[in-house]
């Protein structure tokens, strides 16, 4: 099965709309709440509150020596490269790769924070009573969702779809 223009475009054009939406939200975290002891509520067990995060997923990894930061965003470099070469792959033979492109639109607007501001920037915070979840932001919802995608997909083909 070959890929009609549309929907090629449809594959390329939204992770561009979720990396620039990353970017926005960044850029207005950064504005707006990236101020001592600023915390905006929205309801309880949620708010906006910017961090910068030098390390990596829930903050592992976290490194105060900056030449560790920068070969960790060498390598995280490198691994998005890889992934990209893997999905170029997957899609000369025709196969669904919008859960990739989630995955790389995510980790490409990380990787520009880390190169931009020293650390990616996260300020959604969820919360139960003094339990705070790991801070995130959009791109790494649209990584979460593109691993439990591709995952699936995974999993559809090699085992449901065989039988």
């Amino acid at each position: 099965m070959k890929y009609s223009f549309r929907e090629r475009f449809l594959y390329f054009s939204l992770p561009l709309y979720f990396l620039g939406l990353d970017q926005v939200t960044k850029y207005f975290a950064l504005k707006y709440l990236y101020l001592p002891g600023r915390v905006i509520n929205i309801f309880n067990g949620f708010s906006l509150s910017a961090t910068i995060n030098r390390g990596v997923s829930f903050g592992l990894l976290n490194f105060n020596q900056d030449i560790l930061f920068y070969l960790l965003t060498v390598v995280i470099f490198l691994v998005i490269l890889l992934f990209a070469i893997f999905t170029y792959i997957e899609a000369k033979k025709n196969i669904f790769i919008f859960f990739n492109m989630l995955i790389i639109s995510g980790a490409c607007s990380n990787l520009l924070d880390r190169i931009a501001y020293k650390g990616v920037i996260d300020f959604l915070d969820f919360y139960y009573l003094n339990w705070h979840f790991p801070t995130f932001n959009i791109a790494d919802i649209c990584i979460v969702i593109g691993v439990f995608g591709l995952l699936g997909r995974i999993f559809y083909y090699d085992y449901i779809k065989k039988y």
